[in-house]
Formats: C-alpha cells, structure tokens, sequence
C-alpha cells in the first residue's frame, strides 16, 4: 500500500515525477530512506547516489525530479495528496487559509455542494493530511 500511494504521488495524476515509478520507490525503501510518504523530500543527491542499485546517472536523474516536485504549484500538490475533486483556488489561497473555512465557508465557493464541502473539511482537518502540510511546510514548498 505505501509504494501505490508514492507511486500515485509520484504520477500523473500527481507530481508527475516522469521516471519515477514502483521500481525506484522500492529501491528507496529497501535502502531504509523512506519511512514517511514525504521522505525523499530529505534526500540529498549524495544520498541517491549511496543507494544499492542506482548509478550515478539515476541519482542525477532522480534529484532533478525531486528537485522539480517541489516547485510544482499548490494545486498540483494538492491534488497530488488527494484533496477531493472540485477545489478551485482563488489567488492568494494557502493552506492556512483554506484550513481555515469550515463546510459553511466552503460552500460558498463556486461549485461546492453541501457534500464536498463536508469533504473538504474534513480533507485539511485530517491528522495524517496536516503532518504531510507541516513536512511541507518546513520543506519550503509553495502554498504550505
């Protein structure tokens, strides 16, 4: 469960860390980098480069894609962690802000129904959703 939810971070419909995939993530977490879904956030190139089975080319390779994830822009983060479908950010929207609304503020925004406000609620207020905001946050990346 824990390499499908890297790899659907790491994918299309998330990050979209091209080359990234199972195969890597299981490298990673043979080599005792990864414990949390936002681990390898903390790894140097060094790091990659240490890893049993990648080379030096992968390790560049794979820095340059973590590098590039952090620049991803809040939405795409957003989506990436899962926040229900339908969200739509007006300028100035950060996660402490949007933490912020409870169901009544989120459905006063364009599109949010009673239902998905519950849920969107409930998506910032979520334990394991705001330590991955926190890691985030102290990581520098946009919006946390």
């Amino acid at each position: 469960q824990f390499i499908a939810r890297l790899s659907w971070l790491g994918g299309k419909g998330g990050l979209d860390m091209q080359g990234v995939g199972v195969g890597t993530w299981r490298k990673l977490i043979d080599a005792r980098h990864l414990v949390g879904l936002l681990d390898w956030l903390d790894l140097s190139r060094e790091q990659l480069e240490q890893t049993a089975g990648l080379g030096d080319r992968s390790a560049a390779h794979l820095s340059q894609r973590f590098n590039a994830a952090r620049q991803q822009p809040f939405a795409t983060w957003l989506a990436a962690l899962g926040a229900p479908p339908g969200l739509r950010l007006q300028p100035g929207d950060n996660w402490q802000r949007l933490a912020q609304r409870d169901a009544r503020a989120w459905r006063q925004q364009p599109g949010i129904g009673e239902v998905r406000a519950k849920q969107l609620q409930a998506f910032f207020a979520h334990p394991q959703v705001v330590r991955l905001q926190e890691k985030l946050h102290a990581a520098g990346v946009n919006g946390f």
